[in-house]
């Protein structure tokens, strides 16, 4: 038995430890409600981003889709170069058609990119791989069967999380033929620069031969004799500056609507003979051997084969000196009959006969008697344009012997 004062104790704190006990269960049931809700509320969460993140990757693998699509039905090569280990971790199959070379090909060999960029270009691949720059950038590379194309690449640098660089991305375009224009272009710009550079040279010396005799002619009118020679000096300048113009002229109709043959049968004999006459009886035309057979003929363009023996004989008088002859003959070649003009002159440097027919070539050798470099390219398309051919023999000393080969009539 208690006493008393424990008894009343006791009954007194009964109800509090009651209460207390209550309000425990109380809390209980309130943090574990809590933490069911928190619970639930994470899944809800958890369950959305697992939905949101279903969808972004259905959207990445629709965009990754989307894509290969367009980049392999692209032209262009579009590729993914991993930086370590160094290869490509895609390639379209443009590839195939722009290098002949497979995608599977590529992966299967990481060095092959650098095998199969030019040597040159080499280091401005691997400059570009390491920094990958905004601009384009043009190298040249060899495909499978050994043709060399340019191709212009623009890449991107991609980092991972971190900001380190992990892959280079880009697209490659073959531009051969635009590269193969610009340099057209340019070539053809350095040859007009070339041509006007020639065609005033040959025009300003003659002209100004023919104004200073002009003066002396007016200053002294009364003497005949350094008359008549200030004359011929004046005809002669002229006949220099015609002979460029005529050069010029056939260059302008050297286009497939300008150069339209018209072949008919000539008689090579009389046909030499009266351009002798006309042309070079002024001009050297006494050093003239003709020896043509009185049925020699060929099938030409009148106007043409007239071009092309004036260039070749007058290039013949010109570069030989007097009295030596200039040789004009002709060979039978079965169908063909050939036109042979023959010099003694100086002859014609090794190194020159190779590009002898090409335009604007004036020779390698500094000389007084150079053209615009126009003759000769003339002579060699108004002949191939008869169906014929043009060569040359010579050697330093010994002369020059031209032959044109042309259909016979």
């Amino acid at each position: 038995m208690f006493s008393s004062g424990t008894f009343a104790w006791a009954v007194g704190f009964a109800p509090s430890l009651v209460n207390h006990v209550l309000l425990g269960h109380v809390l209980l049931w309130v943090v574990v409600a809590l933490l069911v809700a928190r619970v639930r509320s994470d899944r809800r969460r958890l369950e959305a981003q697992r939905e949101e993140a279903q969808r972004a990757l259905a959207r990445a693998e629709d965009s990754e889709r989307r894509f290969r699509l367009l980049a392999e039905d692209a032209p262009d090569v579009v590729y993914r170069y991993r930086l370590d280990p160094p290869g490509l971790e895609y390639v379209s199959p443009a590839t195939t058609k722009v290098l002949g070379i497979t995608p599977e090909e590529h992966y299967a060999d990481p060095g092959l990119l650098r095998r199969i960029v030019l040597p040159e270009d080499l280091p401005r691949m691997e400059a570009a791989l390491r920094a990958p720059c905004e601009a384009p950038l043009t190298l040249r590379w060899r495909r499978r069967d050994g043709a060399v194309i340019c191709a212009e690449h623009r890449n991107v640098l991609i980092r991972d999380e971190r900001g380190v660089p992990i892959a280079v991305e880009g697209i490659a375009r073959d531009v051969t033929e635009r590269v193969r224009v610009e340099a057209e272009r340019e070539r053809l710009v350095s040859e007009r620069e070339d041509l006007l550079r020639a065609v005033s040279h040959d025009f300003r010396t003659p002209l100004q031969a023919v104004l200073l005799r002009a003066e002396a002619l007016a200053r002294n009118p009364g003497d005949p004799e350094k008359t008549t020679r200030t004359a011929r000096a004046i005809v002669e300048s002229a006949r220099r500056m015609t002979a460029a113009l005529q050069d010029v002229l056939h260059l302008a109709r050297l286009t497939p609507d300008g150069l339209k043959p018209q072949p008919e049968p000539i008689p090579l004999a009389p046909f030499v003979q009266d351009l002798a006459q006309r042309v070079f009886a002024d001009q050297g035309g006494a050093r003239l051997a003709i020896s043509l057979e009185p049925d020699a003929a060929v099938r030409a363009d009148p106007a043409h084969l007239e071009r092309i023996l004036t260039n070749l004989i007058g290039n013949a008088l010109k570069y030989s000196d007097a009295p030596s002859p200039v040789r004009i003959a002709s060979e039978a070649a079965g169908a063909e009959r050939i036109v042979v003009v023959a010099d003694e002159g100086p002859g014609i440097p090794a190194e020159d006969l190779p590009r002898l027919f090409e335009r604007y070539f004036r020779g390698t050798r500094p000389s007084r008697r150079q053209g615009t470099g126009l003759g000769l390219y003339v002579t060699r398309i108004l002949t191939e344009a008869q169906g014929g051919a043009v060569t040359v023999e010579s050697a330093p000393g010994h002369g020059a012997v031209f032959r044109v080969r042309l259909p016979a009539a």
